[in-house]
């Protein structure tokens, strides 16, 4: 992920704290990053949405491991608004209930406020 990414930015301050990686590979391609280290060329750092469709697929991803990082990287916060004095095409409302099955089916731990 790039140094501006705010992932990244969690993610090096982690490791300030701590022993700092050796990075031989740095990407914004998820998929290659989880491919090479799948691959036995070291470990990959994926963020928490990659880690959780792998996850989910354990039939099609079979070697993937996670070993996630708690309660040292800050949480971050996901916004949805829109106005609701304003009448919302069926298109836009089926977009809001969408994203708010996912997120309850994402995590369990995600607080979200109607």
């Amino acid at each position: 992920m790039r140094s501006g990414n705010q992932l990244r930015r969690s993610i090096d301050r982690f490791f300030s704290r701590h022993a700092k990686p050796n990075y031989v590979l740095e990407c914004d391609e998820q998929r290659l990053i989880y491919e090479t280290a799948r691959q036995g060329n070291g470990a990959g750092l994926l963020s928490p949405v990659m880690c959780y469709l792998y996850h989910r697929e354990p039939e099609k991803y079979p070697d993937f491991h996670v070993f996630p990082v708690l309660n040292d990287i800050p949480e971050n916060v996901l916004y949805m608004v829109y106005r609701d004095d304003y009448p919302l095409p069926r298109y836009a409302m089926d977009f809001i209930e969408d994203t708010q099955m996912v997120l309850k089916n994402y995590s369990r731990s995600i607080n979200i406020y109607f």
